[in-house]
């Protein structure tokens, strides 16, 4: 039995993972959902091709436990390719989060005295000097006004809709 891309024979499952689209990384972290539904054993060449066979832990099925294998690959590319999206916004987010809860020792030093020269500054104090100009108030996209308030018309017809349907009224936040 096979799939074009799923190869079943003896007992266990075997899948052929292109690393051009499914990184070793993800494909290590898809390995370890499946713990405790089967047994993952990962070889070939990172580069080239990696192959996956899937034996299974009790009674699984091997096509469904190959099937959820790849789902689980698709499952970290996206959050890999998220994440590396995103990677950026985090760090503003982590470095405004420590300036806001950190105390100011510097702030009774003397105008002329610098407490760093520019050499000795870490990439994050470098950082977190870049991130001072930044407008966090501005909100082209109106991403901080919640759902509900931008559709209100619509929440306010879809909620008496189901009011109506279930007799009850539903409290709003």
């Amino acid at each position: 039995m096979s799939d074009n891309f799923i190869e079943i024979k003896d007992g266990h499952a075997v899948l052929r993972v292109n690393p051009a689209i499914f990184p070793l990384d993800v494909v290590l972290m898809a390995a370890y959902v499946m713990i405790g539904k089967a047994h993952i054993f990962l070889d070939g060449n990172p580069n080239e091709e990696i192959k996956v066979s899937i034996f299974p832990d009790g009674s699984n099925d091997l096509k469904e436990l190959a099937y959820e294998f790849n789902n689980q690959l698709l499952n970290y590319k996206v959050y890999l390719v998220q994440s590396e999206r995103t990677a950026d916004l985090r760090k503003i987010l982590l470095a405004r989060a420590l300036l806001s809860n950190a105390s100011d020792v510097n702030t009774e030093k003397d105008e002329g005295e610098s407490c760093e020269s520019e050499e000795s500054k870490s990439d994050f104090d470098k950082f977190i000097e870049d991130t001072e100009n930044l407008d966090f108030d501005s909100d082209p996209e109106s991403i901080t006004i919640p759902w509900y308030n931008k559709h209100k018309e619509e929440s306010e017809e879809f909620f008496k809709a189901v009011e109506e349907k279930i007799g009850t009224k539903i409290v709003r936040g």
